[in-house]
């Protein structure tokens, strides 16, 4: 694996050089939800260790709302038991002081794809995924986003962990609320 650490205050940052493009997944007809991964078409398989997946999602409805994340396992069964999830990450406001997110037990990861906010805003994210299909490995996320929010700028940088060791085949991008949709684009790449 080819990978580039940048030293900078204080922090190593894990970065990926070379990307093979997987699959787009375009989202025209605005939906509250969305999986990507099936049995019988894995998203993750044992031919890459990380996947980078990025892209952008746009509110549909008149609420904006957070983006959730669950794993989908080797069964096709979309893990939101509660304890198996656990994040933690900075949410950087440009109208408001910067604040820490830490959950821990939770049945979703948050932070990693965003803030659908109204037409025309939308978000942008680059989240990693590491070791989703090694069944003796917990599956880990290391993601960044940028979402406008009533005009205004938020970014957050989090890590997470899926606390299961299992093999993981997709995921499943929810609205917080359940009841918002979202249109968008998503871009899955293997890391070299």
């Amino acid at each position: 694996y080819r990978w580039n650490f940048f030293f900078i205050w204080n922090n190593w940052f894990l970065i990926a050089t070379q990307l093979e493009f997987i699959k787009s997944e375009n989202i025209t007809t605005a939906v509250t939800s969305v999986s990507i991964g099936t049995t019988s078409d894995k998203l993750f398989t044992t031919k890459y260790n990380t996947y980078c997946i990025t892209g952008g999602l746009e509110q549909s409805s008149t609420t904006f709302t957070d983006i959730h994340l669950n794993v989908i396992d080797n069964s096709g069964s979309v893990d939101t038991s509660g304890g198996a999830y656990s994040m933690a990450g900075m949410r950087l406001n440009s109208n408001a002081s910067f604040n820490e997110m830490r959950s821990t037990a939770f049945g979703y990861a948050n932070g990693f794809f965003g803030i659908a906010d109204f037409a025309p805003e939308n978000n942008g994210f680059v989240t990693y995924v590491i070791n989703p299909a090694d069944s003796s490995s917990f599956t880990f996320f290391q993601g960044q986003t940028c979402s406008p929010i009533d005009g205004n700028m938020r970014a957050e940088k989090t890590l997470g962990i899926h606390e299961v060791a299992e093999e993981i085949i997709g995921i499943r991008l929810i609205t917080s609320n359940g009841s918002s949709s979202f249109t968008g684009k998503i871009n899955i790449y293997g890391v070299l």
